[in-house]
């Protein structure tokens, strides 16, 4: 690379921010507006127009946001996970194409999750999310069943993982400690 484009200020009170680029080279931001301690995204439509939405302001939620585009026959899906400060949980927000949806956890965990990374699976566009855990030390999430906006998840060995406060939908996840603290609470 030997030069930059010139920036643009997209917002005044932002803090976490995460980007994608989609199949039409243009931008997609996540990012956390301090003022409102809220969760937005910004679309770069053409240049140096945007668009803006909010997309999750209940209390304090948005920091930490990590976002992925998921494309499927020409149409684009946001998904940002993020983390609900005042939870101490990660939320997983994703467009439905006519609202969003922002009331799933990927959760819950032992101690407070933080620094989350999300990917979706190539083949399936489900998310895929790794985060630090301070008892557990770095985990790995997978949603491995259909991605309907309204389920409920639960694991036999940890519980439910991945829920809303909505219905139930049968479907399953895979949660596990990669990096960190054995049973007894020592470092790998």
């Amino acid at each position: 690379v030997t030069s930059w484009e010139a920036s643009q200020e997209l917002a005044s009170s932002v803090g976490h921010s995460s980007i994608a680029v989609n199949s039409d080279n243009l931008a997609r931001i996540a990012f956390y507006e301090t003022s409102s301690t809220s969760l937005a995204y910004g679309r770069n439509l053409t240049g140096a127009a945007w668009d803006y939405v909010n997309v999750d302001n209940e209390a304090d939620v948005g920091q930490e946001c990590s976002l992925a585009l998921a494309t499927a026959a020409g149409v684009e899906r946001p998904r940002i996970c993020y983390l609900d400060a005042d939870a101490s949980k990660l939320k997983l927000a994703w467009n439905t194409g006519l609202q969003w949806c922002n009331n799933h956890y990927v959760g819950p965990v032992a101690a407070a999750p933080a620094y989350p990374s999300l990917a979706l699976d190539p083949s399936t566009l489900l998310p895929r999310v790794s985060f630090y855990d301070s008892a557990n030390g770095l985990m790995y999430s997978s949603l491995v069943a259909p991605a309907d906006p309204v389920l409920t998840v639960s694991d036999q060995t940890t519980g439910s993982l991945f829920y809303t406060n909505t219905q139930a939908v049968d479907i399953k996840i895979e949660h596990w400690p990669i990096w960190g603290r054995n049973e007894d609470g020592e470092a790998n």
